[in-house]
């Protein structure tokens, strides 16, 4: 017996359909015949049965055919499956819309004999035939050109208004006198009633829509729960999910603005921003997580990834960097600038950081500025604190640093001045000692140990912040043999309290990582009071001094 191999293609009609047109239940089939040698079975009637499987290649048969048609001399046949001898089945009732369905191809060399022996040749999904056959009983497009709708789907559709386009199943289902609205995709707009001017492209979008004019939604669910909101516009799988009568809002970004119910007039672009915002308004989150945690909150601005992305109900903070503000709930009118910048702080405000990690060991102080890399403070918890210059650290509240502890200089080109307005001074006293204070300082050279010093100013950081302003190895080895001049400012106290001297010189600790610091302008006071003692006292000395020598002189002409 010889074997025979069966080559196939099946080709599909693409009908170009309107309101009136009938689809053919039928659809293209060739197939070349060759036997086991390859060789052209030529001119020859052979024997064809088509068997129609659901949902599997081996699943239930719905429709089983036989056709007798005869090879070309190219070994081709041409058959239209559809128009066969049915065996089983009705062709015209496939649900092709509803389930898979595959082609089994049997072959019967001998078909003048009637087709008797079938000889299975393989089964193929069909795929594309189910949308060409299956318009016939959807009505796919329906059009009102009075009005100007369209609408292409797999329902009914109620084609009231005005110059709406509906694609997709279910879209625009509901609509009664909403006019200009676009709805692509499955169940698009499909609560719309008298809703205007939106557009919603992506299966579910804009779904609950109702009265809500001028939106623009694009994306799986976007803007899914959108009821009576305005003029917002939604970009993304996801983005203002959950909004129902917010307004004015956009969202460029997988559930951007996620959660937002009424909130109105925020800006959400990246990943999530604002994902969690619910009533908060005149809120702009640029970047993937930026305000992500914000629910009511209030024109804050967060530029860049995470910024912000704690913060819940604080209200007006500025975020420029990624993870800036990183950590803030209910902190307020705070301006972070830099990566990292404000990063730990909770509940602190209003505070300042400009530069990468400044003011970063910042939790729930107040009133902080800090402006450089890595300029910040001591702890958490200081206030009306600030630090200007990389690696600045300041280290009790309001206490102000100008550059870090190692080696540096700091001037200008004209003298610090200070308020000495008598107008604005009261408690006028001249009890400041001279000689009495001066003559009790010690006077000393001495070099730092930067090392200890920076220890002692970063206790009370996390480790992870301490390491950046542990000195180099040349910073240390620079600042032990720099010769440095002027007093121990423990001496300088107690040679003030001896004296009963209230000395604003002296700047005690006034936490654990805070240090003794000198203000040698504060000795002028005392110095000039020493001065004038002296010249008081030499005064006195050069009055008996005159007087001796008038008594000298005397003395001198009686003994002549």
């Amino acid at each position: 017996m010889h074997k025979f191999a069966l080559f196939f293609t099946a080709l599909i009609l693409f009908c170009t359909l309107n309101a009136n047109a009938q689809t053919p239940q039928q659809y293209n089939y060739q197939g070349i015949v060759r036997d086991a040698g390859g060789n052209l079975i030529a001119n020859t009637q052979v024997g064809i049965r088509i068997s129609i499987h659901r949902t599997t290649p081996g699943g239930t048969i719905v429709y089983q055919e036989t056709h007798l048609p005869t090879t070309n001399q190219f070994g081709l046949i041409n058959l239209k499956a559809g128009t066969g001898t049915v065996i089983s089945g009705d062709f015209t009732t496939i649900n092709w819309g509803k389930d898979t369905y595959y082609q089994q191809t049997e072959l019967d060399p001998n078909g003048s004999t009637g087709g008797l022996t079938y000889t299975d040749m393989g089964t193929t999904q069909l795929i594309s035939v189910p949308y060409a056959l299956h318009s016939e009983n959807t009505r796919l497009v329906r059009a009102e050109s009075s009005f100007g709708n369209l609408a292409v789907g797999l329902t009914d559709y109620n084609l009231s208004g005005s110059n709406n386009l509906a694609v997709g199943f279910n879209s625009l289902k509901s609509n009664t006198s909403g006019y200009e609205n676009i709805a692509v995709g499955s169940n698009t707009l499909f609560n719309n009633t008298t809703g205007t001017n939106n557009i919603a492209i992506g299966k579910n979008a804009m779904i609950y829509n109702s009265v809500g004019i001028s939106n623009t939604a694009i994306g799986g669910e976007a803007l899914f729960a959108n009821t009576t909101g305005d003029f917002s516009t939604a970009t993304g799988s996801g983005a203002l999910y959950s909004n129902t009568t917010g307004g004015n809002n956009t969202a460029n970004g997988y559930h951007a603005l996620y959660s937002n119910t009424t909130g109105s007039y925020n800006t959400a672009i990246g990943h999530s921003a604002l994902k969690s915002n619910t009533e908060g308004a005149y809120n702009t989150a640029h970047g993937s997580y930026a305000l992500h945690s914000n629910t009511t909150g209030i024109n804050n601005t967060a530029n860049g990834y995470s910024a912000l992305y704690e913060n819940t109900t604080g209200n007006y903070n500025i975020a420029n960097g990624i993870n800036a503000l990183f950590e803030n709930t209910t902190g307020e009118y705070n301006t972070a600038s830099g990566y990292f910048a404000l990063n730990l702080n909770t509940t602190g405000d209003p505070n300042t950081a400009n530069g990468h990690s400044a003011l970063d060991n910042n939790t729930t102080g107040n009133f902080n500025t800090c402006v450089g890399e890595d300029a910040n403070t001591s702890t958490g918890t200081l206030d009306g604190a600030a630090a200007f210059g990389s690696d600045a650290v300041t280290n009790a509240n309001d206490k102000i640093v100008i550059g870090k502890s190692a080696g540096m200089t700091i001037g200008g080109y004209a003298n610090w001045s200070n308020l000495s307005d008598g107008r604005f001074k009261n408690n006028v006293n001249e009890n400041v000692p001279g000689l009495a204070f001066v003559t009790q300082l010690q006077p000393v050279t001495y070099t730092i140990d930067l090392n200890k010093l920076q220890r002692h100013i970063t206790a009370q950081m996390p480790d992870s912040i301490a390491a950046r302003y542990m000195p180099t190895p040349e910073e240390i080895a620079a600042s032990n043999t720099e010769i440095r001049t002027g007093f121990i400012a423990q001496d300088v106290e107690t040679a003030a309290k001896k004296l009963g001297y209230v000395f604003d010189g002296v700047n005690a600790p006034t936490n654990p990582t805070d240090n003794y610091s000198i203000e040698y302008a504060g000795f002028v006071p005392s110095l000039v009071k020493a001065v004038q003692e002296q010249q008081s006292t030499i005064q006195q000395q050069q009055q008996q001094i005159d007087a001796l020598l008038k008594r000298i002189e005397s003395l001198e002409k009686t003994h002549k």
